[in-house]
């Protein structure tokens, strides 16, 4: 048909036909409904596990985050006050064990539903030196340490001489 239609009236051979009313085959039957519902769930189970498992992980991952942070916090407060490092001596200070004060650092020995463990270790041969160990746990139980950190630092601060 290579006629165009330029406005106006329709060509002749275009038509507009009835074909009656509409037929139980042209349609979408209830057999035909149940199946694609079937199929639908079938997808749905099969995908909601992985969804799931990817929420799971984005709540520890926050978790860790939350962990880590403190963690740093704790570390950086120990850092400010090194000079408690020498008068403590090495030992492992939480506020379970009620010595957490001994380090007179600014941040608290718990937040939240971490519970954070300092560890200091002098290093051996090596005068006012210490391995300063950070662990933080969930409160709520667990043996395994959501984030460790460790450092070596000088109990002493020695400034540069002037030239």
């Amino acid at each position: 048909m290579n006629a165009r239609w330029r406005g106006g009236r329709l060509p002749a051979k275009i038509k507009m036909e009835w074909h009656g009313p509409v037929r139980a085959k042209d349609g979408m039957g209830l057999v035909d409904a149940l199946a694609a519902v079937a199929v639908l769930c079938l997808l749905a189970t099969s995908v909601m596990p992985r969804l799931s498992h990817g929420v799971a992980w984005t709540r520890s991952a926050g978790d860790r985050t939350r962990a880590l942070m403190y963690a740093a916090d704790v570390m950086e407060a120990v850092k400010a006050a090194r000079h408690r490092l020498a008068v403590v001596g090495p030992g492992t200070y939480t506020s379970q064990r009620g010595n957490w004060a001994d380090l007179q650092v600014t941040v608290a020995g718990e937040r939240e539903d971490l519970r954070a463990e300092v560890t200091v270790e002098s290093v051996n041969g090596t005068q006012g030196v210490r391995v300063v160990t950070v662990q933080v746990r969930e409160t709520t139980g667990g043996d395994q340490p959501l984030v460790r950190l460790a450092t070596a630092m000088a109990t002493e601060v020695h400034e540069a001489p002037n030239r």
